[in-house]
Parts: structure tokens; C-alpha cells; sequence
């Protein structure tokens, strides 16, 4: 057998191993790996901007720096770091895995990577990967620099990591310091808290620590779930169990079910309560499976063709370790496995039961919402009692009182059919005796299910004014307000712009005497017509941002 070596262009392989998949957050993310396999108890992530840019601007990132203090290298073990498939052999914990994640997520960030070390206080040159040298030498190798500014200084071990060059085009530093914050956090909480890691991202001189987050929320949990004693805010631990795996240790999963994330604004819960829930971030993106990797979050919120769409209140944990690297055929991001048919089939048996108690959870809150139905627009009749329905333009248009009397009278008699269907439902309220009698607060805003495509129809009472009926067949009404409690903050505004809109017809009806009634009341027809289809096209089509 003839072995025949052949050339190849380096820069095309350092271009394709920057494509691997990385997002721009988790190539950083990725480099802060190799500072946590290294045992550092303090990594610092440095932005620097070019000068004059804000942080909302996008394309302004100059350079990324990840500083540690792990167990450093000496100047052979840099130059291995740089080595495509570097021959190192990882520790069984270890977060790397294939020798290739310094190369490929740098890469993916910039063209130029610059690393220096520190090991039992000897400091190493400065090694440079340049795609630009690269691509003039035709040839993958690095360069020494002179070190300009001693980042590790007043440490007795550690290394820096310096991306340059940064690709084009990128977000603007405060997306990507929203992310990073968000998740971080979340990837290595376990790490945080067990190995009392501290991880800081800086930038110029705020500085901003990562707070461990639980995304199972697990000191929170209550053990099981019970439709009949459940409490409707707190998670509940529905599973703990271990998978077998041929020819790998077991995989243990967990479930946890939460209550539905409009909860948080359930007025029968305590401001606690209500933070509390908010905090849990329930919300699609953070349902799914959260899959570890030697304790280190590398899969989101996956679904695993297992859970559907609604299930939003559900989050399955699956811990795994090296050991399952070539099982699970765990990628050089490891931010990619594909598990097999026989844990697949396991997982869905086993979460078929969490299934149905995160739906038995859902439909019980829904029901707790529910029972304000009966007191929907209460709180907002009782903020617009006093509120005057002014012109503001009654000193400027010239009034004629007879042709004003007539167009109040034709809104009276209009309102008064209208209103047929909803009379008794909408004036009268039953008595501690069961009688019906008249309300004490007039109604301004009313619920009715007797509208027909309109999301809202304004009416006028000839004592206390406009009024304005919303329709409870609606899809915004189905889809959001229904979701939200009777006396929700964001329900009230809402309620408070379908008064003022209905208001503003009645008056318009009314004053504008430079245009016929009919032809005004043409216009508010198509208008209602128009934005009622429009929202509801909008709200089927969105859910998902609602829920």
C-alpha cells in the first residue's frame, strides 16, 4: 500500500471549521469552556468597541478577551492550543472534547486569535493565528508577538485568549451582552455553584457578574403533582429517573411542570408570589429539554419531536457525561447530539404522564383566570366614574345645538336596538336574594357575545355617555384578554383604549357637523371592520408571542 500525502489550503480549512455552526454567543461561550476545563476560579470576558460607538450599534465589536486564572500553559502547551486537532488528552469531566473548539469558535468570531499563558509564574510569548498570514503563507502555522499590555500580571497562573479582526457582520454589543447574561448563567450554574466559579463581562468600566440560574428551579419544586391540591405558581418535580443506555452508563431526566406565566398577574396572589412567578420565564423558547453535558448546559430547550407546542409549561432535564460523547455523536460544538431511537422511545414513555400533568396544570390555572369573568372591566368602570369625555377641540368648531340634540337622539335609539340581546346581562346584577336589580357603577366598558366580527362597538346611554361593548368572539379577546385577570394592569389599559376610541366616535358623531352623521358612521363601520380583521389576522398568526 502507497500512502500519497496531498496539499491542502489551510485558509479554506480555517474557513470551514469557522462555519461549524457557532452563533456569536455561543463561540464566546465555547472559549470560556476551555478557562473552566482548566480548573480557573475567575474568567473575565472583555469587550472592547471602537471608539465613539454606542452599544446599540451593530459591527462596532473590535476585540473579545477571555482572561483566567487556571493552571496555564507553558510555551509548548500554547502552541498544542493552536494546533488543528490538538494531541491533548482531556480529563473525563473536561467541557472539551475534539481539540478543535479554540480554532473553530475563534474563528467564527474573527479572523485573528492571539494567545499568551502563564504557568508556576513564567509567562510564555504571544502566539497568533492571522487568517490573513495564513492565506499569503498558504500555509496553517502562527506567529510570535511582542506582549503589549501583561493581563496576567498579578497572577500566578492563567492564560488570555484575544479575538481580533471581528467578522462582519455581528449585533450590537447590548444584544449580545443580553444573551451572554441571560444564558450564561443558566449553562454554568451547576459549575458556579459547585466549583465557585466567577465569570464577569466587562465592558469599559461597568462590569457585570453571572448569577447562577436554575432553569428547573429545583429548590423551588414541590414534590409530584395533584390537579386537586395543586396551587397554580409553584414547579413541581414530576420526574426523576434514570434511562439505561446499552454499552454507556444510565442518563438520569427530570421534568418539571410550571403554572401558566400569565399567573404572575393573577390578583389573587401575593406581589411575592406573582415575582416569583415572572422569574420562572415561562415562556416557549424555555420550555422543551434541557439537555447537560458534564454539568454544562449544551442544548436549549428542544422539544425532541416528543413534547408539542403546548406544553409550554413543561422543562425535561438530561444529564449526560463524556462517556456518551459517541453514543450521543455529540459535535465539535457540542451544541449538536443526535440521540438514539432506543432513548428516544424511553424518554417519550417516561414523559407521557409529565405531558398530561403539565396540561392538567395549564387548564387549572386557566380555570382560576376564568373566575373573573363574571367581574371582566369592573376595575376599569370603576377608574372612569369620574373621567369628563372632553373635546378637546369644543372651543375651536362652531356648534350648531339643534343639529347636536338630533345626533345625540339618533345615538340613543341606535344604541338602545344594539343593545337588545345584552340589556338585562349588562344593566342588572343579581341580589344576595337572587333578584335582579340595577348595578350601583354604570358600565363604560362591557363584555357581550352577542357583537358579530367587530372587536368593539361603541354605544351612548343618554345619562352617563359613551360607552363601548367588546367581543368576546373575537380572536384577541379568545387568544390574550380572556388569559389575563379581570383586574391585570395591561387588561385595564386596554380597556381603557377601546373606552377612549368609542368615545372619540361618539363625539366626533356628534360635533363634526361639517360632515353628514351617515357618512361618519360609514367610516366608523369600515374602520372598526378593518382593525378588527387586520388584530385578528395578527393574533392567529402570533401566538406564540402571546403565550
Amino acid at each position: 500500500m502507497t500512502f500519497e500525502p496531498r496539499q491542502f489550503n489551510a485558509d479554506r480549512i480555517c474557513e470551514a471549521i469557522s462555519k461549524i455552526g457557532y452563533k456569536f454567543h455561543a463561540a464566546i461561550e465555547d472559549i470560556v469552556d476551555n478557562s473552566v476545563s482548566a480548573n480557573a476560579s475567575n474568567i473575565q470576558v472583555l469587550f472592547e468597541l471602537q471608539e465613539g460607538a454606542t452599544l446599540t450599534e451593530k459591527n462596532k465589536v473590535v476585540s473579545i478577551t477571555i482572561i483566567d486564572d487556571g493552571i496555564g500553559m507553558d510555551e509548548q502547551g500554547v502552541n498544542t492550543a493552536l494546533d488543528l486537532g490538538s494531541d491533548i488528552t482531556y480529563a473525563s469531566g473536561s467541557l472539551s472534547k475534539y481539540g478543535l473548539g479554540l480554532k473553530s469558535a475563534g474563528f467564527s468570531l474573527g479572523k485573528k486569535i492571539s494567545v499568551y499563558s502563564k504557568k508556576d509564574g513564567v509567562l510564555t510569548s504571544v502566539k497568533v493565528l492571522d487568517r490573513d498570514i495564513i492565506r499569503e503563507k498558504n500555509a496553517y502555522g502562527i506567529v510570535t508577538e511582542e506582549l503589549e499590555n501583561n493581563l496576567l500580571e498579578d497572577k500566578e497562573s492563567g492564560t488570555v485568549v484575544k479575538i481580533s479582526k471581528i467578522n462582519l457582520p455581528h449585533d450590537s454589543l447590548n444584544k449580545t451582552l443580553k444573551i451572554l447574561k441571560s444564558r450564561m448563567g443558566v449553562l454554568y450554574n451547576q459549575l458556579i455553584l459547585e466549583n465557585g466559579i466567577n465569570i464577569q463581562i466587562v465592558v469599559g468600566e461597568n462590569n457585570h457578574e453571572i448569577e447562577p440560574k436554575d432553569i428547573l428551579f429545583l429548590e423551588k419544586v414541590v414534590s409530584g403533582f395533584d390537579v386537586d391540591t395543586y396551587d397554580a405558581k409553584s414547579p413541581c418535580l414530576v420526574l426523576d429517573q434514570d434511562i439505561e443506555l446499552e454499552g454507556c452508563p444510565n442518563v438520569n431526566v427530570k421534568a418539571v411542570v410550571f403554572p401558566m406565566a400569565t399567573m404572575k398577574s393573577y390578583p389573587g396572589f401575593s406581589k411575592e408570589d406573582q415575582e416569583q412567578i415572572s422569574d420562572y420565564d415561562i415562556s416557549k423558547p424555555n420550555s422543551g429539554f434541557f439537555i447537560f453535558r458534564n454539568n454544562r448546559l449544551i442544548k436549549w430547550g428542544d422539544n425532541l419531536e416528543i413534547l408539542n407546542r403546548d406544553a409550554i409549561n413543561l422543562r425535561g432535564y438530561i444529564s449526560i457525561n463524556t462517556e456518551h460523547d459517541d453514543m450521543l455523536h455529540v459535535d465539535v460544538s457540542k451544541q449538536n447530539l443526535v440521540l438514539s431511537e432506543q432513548f428516544l422511545d424511553a424518554l417519550d414513555m417516561a414523559f407521557r404522564r409529565p405531558v398530561k400533568q403539565a396540561e392538567e396544570a395549564r387548564k387549572y390555572c386557566s380555570s382560576l383566570l376564568k373566575l373573573n369573568n363574571n367581574n371582566e372591566g369592573e376595575k376599569m368602570n370603576e377608574t372612569l366614574q369620574l373621567i369628563a369625555e372632553e373635546d378637546p377641540d369644543d372651543l375651536l368648531i362652531p356648534e350648531n345645538k339643534e343639529e347636536t340634540t338630533k345626533r345625540r337622539k339618533a345615538k340613543v335609539e341606535r344604541s338602545v336596538i344594539e343593545n337588545k340581546d345584552d340589556e338585562n346581562k349588562e344593566t342588572d346584577e343579581p341580589d344576595n336574594e337572587g333578584k335582579m336589580v340595577k348595578k350601583d357603577v354604570f358600565e363604560k366598558v362591557r363584555y357581550s357575545d352577542n357583537l358579530r366580527h367587530e372587536l368593539y362597538k361603541s354605544g351612548f346611554d343618554p345619562t352617563y355617555g359613551a360607552y363601548v361593548k367588546i367581543n368576546k368572539n373575537h380572536a384577541f379577546y379568545d387568544v390574550y384578554l380572556n388569559s389575563l385577570p379581570a383586574a391585570d394592569k395591561s387588561r385595564i389599559a386596554i380597556e381603557a383604549l377601546f373606552w377612549a376610541m368609542a368615545t372619540a366616535e361618539a363625539i366626533t358623531e356628534e360635533k363634526l357637523q361639517s360632515v353628514e352623521q351617515k357618512h361618519i358612521l360609514e367610516v366608523f363601520n369600515k374602520f372598526q371592520r378593518t382593525a378588527s380583521y387586520n388584530l385578528e389576522t395578527w393574533v392567529v398568526s402570533n401566538q406564540e408571542l402571546i403565550e
